[in-house]
């Protein structure tokens, strides 16, 4: 029979050290995933709901998945696009499988037959705009700027607010210093900052564009709110924070500008700086001691029987698997 969607969510971590304290081999992403899906799909029905006549095996489509976002990871590009090459042959109504080999195709410089498969996925799931975002990469890699301004107004048509597509056309007014697009970065940037106030990345780019358009008493207002936000800064941040309102306050866009781009470094160093860029562009990349693979499928419910769910349970013993050295007794 065939499997509807079904919510399951599944991280694994690595902490740097194994049992009793032994220091343990980071396993491959790829590893990790085959592991996860042994382990999640090990459970029958697990995260899946039957629904109709047979179709592929959603143990293997799963794995499949789980393999190919892992090789993306590790930018083994011609493994990833086997993998996802694969998924979208067994699951053509799948837009992330497409959206993925497409994904995969633009970081080997396969623009073509990136915007094809992208295409594709757009046409699968026209209100999913992580599609278009690729796509607006592949528009830029094949030097379309028009276009990709217009793949990320799409993008924005089908989730207004959306923080990667909005920071990805301000993005492309960041290297102009015409009127105009000073101006329309400005703009968006302000929207960005409205429709999500706490990413501290995003409060402080919009302040140094509004300085850059000689918007003074607005941008005095957006260091204020910044203080808010962010009640202690670096201490080599302080005094140029500090600088940078008095300036603003006064009316002085130069002189403001001249400060906020030192602070904009420091603040550049910090956490929640740092948390908030990920959020506007997406992780390039898995850090030490985080989860080596978030897997997170898009669900549509189906009632099962929870005592059924918890018989099939049963534990694998992995230590070997992920390269932990097991502990002696004692």
């Amino acid at each position: 029979m065939t499997y509807c969607k079904a919510y399951t969510t599944v991280s694994l971590g690595v902490r740097g050290r194994g049992l009793r304290g032994r220091r343990a081999r980071t396993p491959s992403r790829s590893t990790a995933a085959r592991l996860i899906a042994r382990i999640v799909l090990s459970i029958p029905g697990a995260g899946l709901a039957a629904c109709g006549d047979a179709g592929p095996d959603p143990v293997e489509l799963q794995t499949i998945r789980a393999v190919g976002l892992a090789h993306l990871e590790e930018n083994r590009l011609e493994e990833a696009a086997a993998e996802f090459g694969r998924l979208v042959e067994m699951a053509p109504r799948e837009a992330a499988g497409f959206a993925n080999l497409g994904l995969a195709y633009l970081r080997m410089g396969r623009l073509d037959e990136a915007g094809t498969a992208v295409s594709r996925a757009v046409d699968l799931d026209p209100r999913d705009p992580a599609a278009r975002l690729i796509m607006a990469d592949i528009h830029l890699a094949a030097e379309r700027p028009a276009a990709a301004r217009a793949a990320l107004d799409e993008a924005l048509a089908a989730a207004p607010g959306h923080a990667r597509a909005l920071y990805a056309l301000a993005s492309l007014d960041a290297d102009s210093t015409s009127a105009e697009a000073v101006a329309r970065r400005t703009a968006t940037l302000g929207l960005l900052a409205t429709r999500h106030p706490g990413n501290v990345a995003a409060r402080v780019e919009h302040v140094q564009a509004l300085l850059a358009g000689n918007d003074t008493d607005s941008a005095a207002s957006g260091l204020e709110d910044l203080r808010q936000l962010v009640p202690v800064f670096p201490v080599e941040g302080q005094d140029l924070f500090d600088e940078a309102l008095r300036a603003a306050r006064d009316g002085d866009a130069a002189g403001a500008l001249s400060a906020v781009r030192p602070f904009h470094n420091v603040m550049r160093t910090t956490p929640g700086y740092q948390r908030g860029l990920r959020d506007l562009r997406g992780s390039g990349g898995v850090l030490a001691g985080l989860p080596v693979v978030t897997l997170g499928q898009v669900v549509g419910g189906g009632a099962r029987d929870a005592g059924a769910v918890l018989a099939a349970l049963r534990f694998t013993d992995v230590t070997e698997l992920v390269g932990i050295a097991p502990g002696r007794g004692g």
